[in-house]
């Protein structure tokens, strides 16, 4: 799956298959395509973060936004799907269920509580299906301790969100 396909491009059978799910119809999750999950995730987690980003001007239609949003989060949970946003945690080397792409000096103190680096953006959140992971998390990091090895994030059009 390409990171700049739109919503409208998720995998029909990933759509089909969770519509069925909201609506309350039995469906077997060995028969969807754990790509078409993982891509249906990202666009759920996606959504979560443009409506999070709206205006509260616009009441009404961010409303209606974080209800079908509440609606698609709660599909991918009944078939045992989470989508895991790290920022602001701390960060510890060896993580497994995360790739750093970049490494920075902080431009603001740490969230509360943290010593040391933690996670400062997230480009792709950490998806597991069950106990197993379906897509490991691209995250930022920043460590306070460790400016030499920066490596400043550069957004592109491929991972804007």
């Amino acid at each position: 799956m390409r990171i700049t396909e739109s919503p409208m491009e998720i995998p029909s059978t990933a759509l089909a298959m969770l519509t069925s799910q909201i609506r309350g119809e039995a469906q077997s999750s060995d028969t969807t395509d754990a790509s078409e999950l993982e891509a249906f995730a990202l666009h759920t987690w996606r959504l979560g973060r443009r409506v999070d980003g709206m205006a509260d001007s616009e009441g009404r239609v961010k409303r209606q936004l974080q209800d079908s949003h509440k609606r698609l989060t709660d599909a991918l949970a009944g078939l045992g799907i989470t989508i895991d946003d790290p920022t602001d945690r701390a960060f510890t080397d060896g993580w497994l269920e995360v790739d750093v792409i970049a490494w920075e000096e902080p431009d603001s103190p740490p969230p509360g509580g943290i010593h040391g680096p933690w996670v400062k953006q997230t480009i792709r959140p950490v998806i597991r299906k069950g106990d197993g992971l379906l897509c490991k998390g691209e995250v930022v990091v920043a460590d306070p301790d460790n400016a030499g090895r920066a490596t400043k994030y550069k957004e592109d059009e491929e991972t804007q969100t």
